[in-house]
């Protein structure tokens, strides 16, 4: 399992493109589960998640209010969608 997180982190530090992160606000088996850091916050987001992607164009977090695990299947699957979809257009997607 470590050889995955170690080549995970190797392909994370490579990325040149724009990245977006767009957590659900409540979700608990990541944040802060797992990663150990709130997603509540596009802020908190962006402290914990930055420094995986040093070489990318940009770097952008949104916390998705309402939504927790699976976007798509809770009731904050519209500004999810909604949320991803601004940010593509401002990407010329």
């Amino acid at each position: 399992m470590q050889a995955l997180s170690v080549l995970a982190r190797h392909q994370l530090l490579r990325r040149h493109r724009p990245v977006l992160i767009a957590n659900g606000a409540a979700d608990t088996l990541f944040c802060p589960g797992a990663l150990g850091h709130p997603c509540t916050t596009a802020t908190a987001i962006t402290q914990a998640e930055r420094g995986f992607f040093p070489s990318a164009a940009s770097f952008t977090a949104a916390a998705i209010p309402g939504a927790a695990r699976s976007r798509t299947l809770s009731p904050a699957a519209a500004p999810a969608t909604s949320t991803i979809d601004s940010w593509l257009t401002t990407q010329g997607a």
